[in-house]
């Protein structure tokens, strides 16, 4: 894939330690390969190809398991990521409880039931995806992808692929549980709708621009590729109540961005705080009853970005009993210690008694 000439440090996925690190090294071999002329800087094409060799996206090949990122399965007890090893990348499922971590498929038997089906070579050091979605129903045996522009779906326990039509973009809603609703967001507010047929149904309405429900400021990367945000939630197992974050952007520092993909340059802004900032994003938890369309509800403290939320960040758990009733707790799934903070709210105590008009 061709690099975006558009550098975006914002990107929730973008190794930004590798960047400076990569940045930093071309600079040294810039000053190292020049010779003086006249007291000016003369940099050779050796010395170009030698700092080209630095950039992210060939460096990042000499890098194995430097990231994970995980997306939590079914449950909320386990999670797979996809992991750089020096012999091309694996998809790895981890249970955290359990301590145990293992490949989530053999590459090397699926790249050869994606050769059989497509009628062409694959490897499985050089799978062609890098992200996947399971199959509904498949118990999560079953995986969708997208690869040379064709939607491929396989069994990863028999290793049987079919291939189809290209696969469509992903729909930016949370399915519940029961495949009953789907959770969207427009215009900074959350919304429920039926699965099959139906009006949609609005659960807030005080979301504003950078403090909305579920979704943040769109960065200049998914603006030029048009794409859509999946809203950061979590639905209760009974599929009667969203655990939603509420990101609060506003009065953060920005940072300018130009493309120069086109012929014209094209500026971007978007919340970017720098370390000596006092203001950081900060985000809060509603909890939304579906039934009774409330649009308050038990909120844990603003927490930092940095902890995060919904798709890998914060899961529900039981939490103490009082009064008779169970108080669900919000656990950090990135920190490396225990914490806990106890879903309150003026009318009730969490999931199971929410904030009802």
């Amino acid at each position: 894939m061709k690099p975006s000439n558009l550098f975006d440090p914002g990107h929730p996925r973008t190794p930004r330690r590798r960047i400076i690190l990569g940045a930093v090294l071309a600079l040294l071999s810039l000053g190292a390969g020049a010779d003086r002329a006249g007291g000016q800087s003369v940099v050779d094409a050796t010395t170009y190809a030698r700092a080209e060799r630095l950039l992210a996206w060939h460096a990042g090949d000499l890098v194995a398991g430097d990231a994970v990122i995980p997306s939590w399965m079914a449950g909320g007890q386990r999670f797979w990521y996809r992991n750089k090893t020096l012999n091309g990348p694996e998809f790895v499922v981890v249970d955290p409880a359990g301590r145990a971590r293992e490949p989530l498929f053999d590459r090397d038997r699926l790249a050869a039931a994606m050769s059989l089906a497509a009628d062409t070579s694959f490897v499985g050091h050089k799978l062609p995806f890098q992200t996947f979605e399971f199959v509904e129903g498949s118990g999560e045996g079953s995986i969708r992808f997208k690869a040379h522009k064709k939607g491929f779906t396989c069994d990863i326990r028999g290793y049987a692929c079919e291939v189809g039509d290209t696969l469509p973009d992903p729909t930016p809603f949370v399915k519940s549980p029961d495949g009953a609703w789907e959770a969207f967001t427009h215009e900074h507010d959350l919304w429920i709708r039926p699965s099959e047929d139906g009006d949609s149904i609005r659960l807030t309405t005080d979301g504003e621009e950078l403090w909305e429900y579920g979704t943040v400021a769109y960065r200049p990367g998914q603006i030029i590729a048009g794409t859509k945000q999946r809203p950061v939630l979590q639905w209760s197992p009974d599929s009667r109540r969203i655990a939603v974050q509420r990101m609060d952007e506003r009065n953060v520092g920005t940072l300018p961005l130009y493309s120069s993909t086109h012929t014209r340059p094209k500026g971007y802004t978007y919340p970017y705080p720098l370390p000596e900032d006092s203001v950081i994003p900060r985000f809060d938890i509603h909890v939304l009853d579906v039934e009774a369309r409330s649009e308050g509800g038990p909120r844990a403290p603003a927490l930092p970005h940095l902890l995060g939320f919904g798709h890998g960040g914060l899961g529900l758990g039981d939490g103490e009993v009082e009064g008779g009733r169970r108080a669900p707790l919000l656990r950090p799934r990135h920190t490396g210690r225990q914490e806990h903070h106890p879903l309150r709210g003026r009318h009730g105590n969490g999931l199971g008694e929410g904030h009802r008009r």
